[in-house]
C-alpha cells in the first residue's frame, strides 16, 4: 500500500514538472518592438515577454507616457505648459514634471559652468528663418507686385527684427512662382502669402555683416541665463524677454520616464532608442548586452566604436545633422556665451545611469569642447564620454572608465 501511494506521489510531480516545463519551454521570451514618429524623429521600444497581448499593451502604455510629456514640453503646441510659460513669462501650478525638467535643467547649468543653459532660445530665435507674420493690406501687396516699396511699407518690414535694411535705402523686389525676394546691400528676405492679409517673413541672420550680427547676439545676451529663472514649489516664473527651450533635456527625460513604465510593469530586458537617445534595461536574453554603435558623423554607414550597455543609457550630440544655414555651416547647437556655432568637435557622446543626464551632458561637453568637457566628466561619478575631432572625427578624445563599455574592435 505505501509503494502504490509514494508510486501515486511520484506520478503526480512528474506531471505537474511535465506541465511546468511546457509552459516554460512554450512560452519563450521573444522580443517585441514598436516605433512611431514622436518629437521630429523616430522613437522604438523594445522589449522581451512571452505574451504578445501583453507586451503590446505595456508597449503602448510607454508610448501614452511619452506623449504626455511631449503635451508639456513643447515650445511648438499652444496648448502645452511650456509654450504658456514662454508667453506669458510665468506659470502657476505646473506639473510635476515641467517642473522637474526646469529644476533639473537649471542644477546642470551650475554643473557645466553655464554650457547647459535652457534659456537659450532667444539667441535660437535670432538664427531662425521664421520671423512671423506681417500683416498687410492689398496695396502693399500691390506694391511688390509691382516691384515697389513705399517708406510705409519699409517701415513695417523694418518692424521685424533684425532690420532687412538701412531705412535711407531702397531694397529690390524680385518676383518669383513661390512669392517675392527683397534684397538689399545687407540680406534677403524672403516674403511668401501665408493666408489673406498675411505675408510670412524668412530672413537669413547669417547673412549679415559679422559686426551687425554681433549687435544683436550683444543685445540678446542679456537675457540667457538659467539662474535668472524664479523656481518654487507652485510657480515658474521668467524675467521680461526671457523663453525657454527643454529640446536639450525632454528627449531623455522621455525616454526615461518610459523606461520606468516598462519596469513597473515587470519587464526585465528592454532598450529605448528616440532618435539616438538610448536607454538600456537588462539583457539580450542569454545575458548578452546590448550593442550601441556610435556612427561617423562623415559617413553615416560606418561605426568608429561600439559599446556594449546594460541598465545604462548613451547619447550624442552633435551639429552635424540640423543647421540653420543653407552651406551646413551653422549648426542648431550654439553657445550659450558667445550665442554663436560650435567648431571645437564633431560629436560628444556621454554614457550614464540615465537618459536624462547623459542627454544633457553630451550637450554640455559639446559646447564646452574636449578640454573643459572631458574635465567635467570626469568630475561626476558614473558618467563616461568620448569625444570625436572636429577635423578628423576618427581622432578620439575619451574619459578613463569608458573602454568599460567598448568593444574591441
Amino acid at each position: 500500500m505505501k509503494n502504490i501511494k509514494v508510486f501515486t506521489v511520484l506520478v503526480s510531480l512528474l506531471v505537474v514538472l511535465l506541465i511546468v516545463g511546457n509552459l516554460f519551454w512554450d512560452n519563450p521570451e521573444q522580443r517585441f518592438e514598436s516605433t512611431q514618429e514622436m518629437m521630429d524623429t523616430y522613437v522604438t521600444i523594445s522589449i522581451y515577454h512571452n505574451n504578445e497581448e501583453k507586451a503590446k499593451e505595456i508597449i503602448k502604455t510607454a508610448f501614452d507616457r511619452i506623449s504626455e510629456i511631449i503635451l508639456i514640453a513643447s515650445r511648438f503646441d499652444p496648448s502645452s505648459e511650456l509654450y504658456k510659460l514662454n508667453i506669458n513669462g510665468t506659470i502657476e501650478s505646473p506639473s510635476p514634471e515641467l517642473l522637474d525638467m526646469i529644476k533639473t535643467s537649471a542644477y546642470y547649468w551650475n554643473v557645466t559652468d553655464g554650457a547647459f543653459d535652457i534659456t537659450i532660445l532667444p539667441l535660437l530665435n535670432l538664427w531662425n528663418d521664421d520671423k512671423g507674420l506681417l500683416t498687410i493690406n492689398n496695396s502693399f501687396e500691390q506694391e511688390l507686385n509691382n516691384e515697389e516699396i513705399s517708406e510705409s511699407l519699409k517701415n513695417n518690414f523694418n518692424s521685424i527684427q533684425p532690420p532687412i535694411y538701412d531705412l535711407n535705402e531702397t531694397p529690390t523686389v524680385k518676383i518669383d512662382e513661390k512669392g517675392w525676394t527683397i534684397s538689399s546691400s545687407w540680406q534677403q528676405y524672403y516674403v511668401t502669402k501665408e493666408e489673406e492679409n498675411y505675408l510670412k517673413i524668412s530672413t537669413k541672420f547669417y547673412y549679415l555683416p559679422y559686426e551687425t550680427q554681433q549687435e544683436y547676439i550683444n543685445q540678446t545676451l542679456p537675457f540667457i541665463g538659467s539662474d535668472k529663472i524664479i523656481i518654487s514649489s507652485n510657480k515658474i516664473q521668467l524675467e521680461p524677454e526671457m523663453s525657454i527651450t527643454l529640446d536639450g533635456i525632454a528627449k531623455g527625460y522621455i525616454v526615461d520616464e518610459a523606461l520606468q513604465i516598462l519596469k513597473d510593469s515587470g519587464i526585465k530586458n528592454a532598450m529605448i532608442d528616440a532618435g539616438g537617445d538610448i536607454a538600456t534595461l537588462g539583457t539580450k536574453p542569454g545575458g548578452e548586452k546590448w550593442v550601441i554603435g556610435l556612427r561617423n558623423p562623415n559617413n553615416k554607414s560606418e561605426s568608429i566604436v561600439e559599446f556594449q550597455l546594460t541598465d545604462m543609457a548613451i547619447t550624442t550630440s552633435g551639429n552635424y545633422e540640423r543647421y540653420f544655414d543653407e552651406d551646413a555651416t551653422i549648426g542648431h547647437i550654439m553657445d550659450p556665451h558667445t550665442g554663436r556655432s560650435i567648431y571645437k568637435c564633431s560629436s560628444a557622446s556621454i554614457i550614464a545611469e540615465t537618459c536624462t543626464e547623459a542627454d544633457i551632458l553630451s550637450t554640455a561637453v559639446f559646447v564646452h569642447g574636449p578640454e573643459k568637457g572631458l574635465q567635467i566628466v570626469e568630475a561626476l561619478p558614473n558618467v563616461e564620454t568620448i569625444i570625436l575631432g572636429y577635423e578628423n572625427p576618427k581622432e578620439i578624445i575619451y574619459s578613463s572608465g569608458i573602454q568599460n563599455f567598448m568593444i574591441e574592435s
